[in-house]
């Protein structure tokens, strides 16, 4: 029950703030490493000696299917970066551009803006 909770409760409360907020990958890595070494685990019922990708992986793939945190953050993050470059408002899809622009000079650093024109690929 506890597993269910963090899925579907946890997870959903902070699809807004990971929406709406500005936050680096940094911070969707501290959330996830106070909450996944011990609490996810002891949740689950699973040894510490158990690789921590069982959670995580899919159910096809013999694990519990649980989302990571910092994959709902990088997922939140594209969502927004989508979000703004389709606009009807074109004063929001100038800031957009701006963003991105800005963005791509941070080559090594993880961003939505550098990563949304190749989801788009793939999709279409």
């Amino acid at each position: 029950m506890k597993l269910w909770l963090y899925q579907f409760y946890l997870l959903a409360r902070t699809s807004w703030p990971f929406l709406i907020y500005d936050f680096e990958r940094s911070f969707a890595v501290d959330i996830e490493k106070k909450i996944n070494t011990i609490k996810t685990e002891e949740m689950a019922g699973i040894n510490l000696r158990v690789d921590n990708g069982l959670l995580f992986r899919s159910k096809e793939n013999f694990g519990l299917g649980l989302t990571s945190i910092i994959d709902h953050y990088e997922r939140m993050q594209l969502i927004k970066c989508e979000l703004l470059q389709n606009s009807i408002d074109s004063t929001v899809q100038k800031l957009y551009h701006v963003r991105a622009d800005k963005n791509a000079k941070l080559s090594k650093v993880w961003k939505a803006t550098n990563l949304s024109s190749v989801v788009m690929l793939r999709l279409s």
